[in-house]
């Protein structure tokens, strides 16, 4: 009886080492495929790489924050002193990616969006620019802010421009 619990415990040790290592290889495989086989950024995106400040027609200063563009398409957004330039510390990870002419910075659905009636619904959150070249390291924009649900705001212009390229 006791030699027959030993090897119902080895056999068990063994199943369990066996499966613990093909979950290794399942995830390895997943990390291998989706590094080698997510598709890179288009022309359009690589030249966005680097940090963005943003200015909307009408205001004379820019606005305070900036929008660090990463090739692993994340958004970093920080809030500054606009008098001081220091960062206030509100930083986001945002993700984002450009189609054509279209830049569309997501925020995560993690923050409540106000809808009317007045609710907080819990939705992504995107920040959507239609961009036209102005110059070297400068686009005018076209932006507006999207839930999937009634518009939030009107739509803005201003120009972006980058003041450091990508690290």
């Amino acid at each position: 009886m006791l030699a027959d619990t030993h090897v119902i415990a080895r056999r068990w040790k063994r199943l369990t080492l066996l499966v613990l290592a093909l979950a290794a290889l399942v995830l390895a495989g997943a990390v291998f495929a989706w590094r080698n086989f997510t598709p890179g950024l288009s022309d359009g995106e690589r030249e966005l790489v680097g940090t963005w400040k943003y200015r909307w027609d009408g205001h004379p200063n820019d606005l305070p924050l900036s929008y660090e563009f990463r090739a692993d398409r994340t958004c970093v957004v920080r809030r500054f002193d606009p008098e001081t330039g220091a960062t206030s510390g509100a930083t986001e990870i945002a993700t984002w990616w450009r189609t054509g002419d279209k830049l569309t910075v997501r925020y995560p659905k993690d923050r409540p969006i106000l809808t009317w009636p007045v609710r907080p619904v819990f939705r992504h959150l995107d920040d959507v620019s239609i961009l036209t070249p102005d110059g070297p390291d400068r686009y005018r924009y076209v932006g507006t802010i999207e839930t999937g649900a009634p518009a939030l705001t009107p739509s803005v212009t201003g120009t972006m421009t980058r003041v450091a390229p990508s690290p």
